[in-house]
């Protein structure tokens, strides 16, 4: 089973004057349910946006972004599939351990 990740944009660093967004922080929930038990993990992340311009026809201020585009912006500029395959690795290695602590099976004296 894989994990459902859901992606949230939490802020965004704009010029007042045109609107352009300079740089979105974001994060990111990946939950996996396996035996009735929840496995979550979470991500922060920030990136930086190249240059506008604010003149451009494709240029998009602030007030008319929505989520969507924001985030494909940052999919454009950060590995959406290697920070999903990070959260998703976690989760499986706590689904199925592949190491476990452990004391010995001596015991130990004092």
């Amino acid at each position: 089973m894989a994990a459902t990740f859901t992606w949230k944009v939490s802020e965004m660093n704009r010029v007042v004057a045109d609107g352009g967004v300079l740089d979105v922080s974001f994060h990111c929930r990946a939950k996996e349910t396996k035996d009735g038990k929840d496995y979550i993990e979470h991500l922060k992340g920030g990136t930086s946006l190249a240059k506008y311009d604010a003149s451009d026809s494709g240029f998009i201020a602030f007030n008319d972004l929505t989520e969507a585009k924001v985030l494909e912006w940052v999919f454009s500029l950060e590995n959406k599939t290697a920070m999903e395959a990070r959260m998703q690795a976690s989760i499986d290695e706590r689904v199925a351990p592949t190491t476990i602590r452990e004391e010995p099976t001596w015991g130990t004296s004092d």
